[in-house]
Formats: C-alpha cells, structure tokens, sequence
C-alpha cells in the first residue's frame, strides 16, 4: 500500500496554514486540530464536551504531548467537519 505523503496536498486542500510541500514534525496533529478548531471558532472546553472529554486532554492533544486514542479520533473528525482531505491529511499526521 502507498503511504501519502503531505507533498500531495496544497495549502487550499488543508486549510492549515502551511506552506506547500513543508513536511510536518509528529505532534503537529495537534496544530492542525488547534487550526481546524480555531477556524470554527470552538472552545476547547466546547470541543471536549462534544466528543466526551475533558478540556485538559484536548489541550494535551495540541500541545502534542500526548495523542488521541483511536476511539476519540472520529469523534474529533465529525466535531471539527473534517473534509475527506482533512482526514487523509489527519491520518498521516497520527501515522508520522
């Protein structure tokens, strides 16, 4: 199976503020979820009720020094309205 590499999406295909082809470090899940949740205009106290969490890990998440589980990343995924980019580019940042 071909694994994506960041370099196929633009900066439009995102919407993160990235330039195009910049490869992201390993916690930078965490940004993208800060950027997507920020864009919206989310708490994250409001994101962690909607996906049954508390604030604290939410922090954690974009602060990168602990990832979601499998289990809280779909629900992270339909709270924030990830485009079907969104979620590639999501997945290859969890798999970094």
């Amino acid at each position: 199976m071909k694994t994506l590499s960041l370099t196929h999406f633009t900066q439009e295909d995102t919407t993160m503020s990235v330039p195009q082809n910049q490869v992201l470090p390993q916690s930078s899940f965490g940004m993208f979820m800060y950027d997507k949740r920020t864009r919206m205009g989310i708490s994250q106290a409001h994101l962690a009720k909607l996906i049954g969490a508390d604030q604290a890990q939410v922090s954690r998440w974009e602060g990168g020094s602990s990832p979601p589980t499998s289990r809280m990343v779909p629900k992270i995924m339909r709270a924030l309205q990830f485009s079907a980019n969104e979620k590639l580019v999501a997945i290859e940042l969890l798999d970094a």
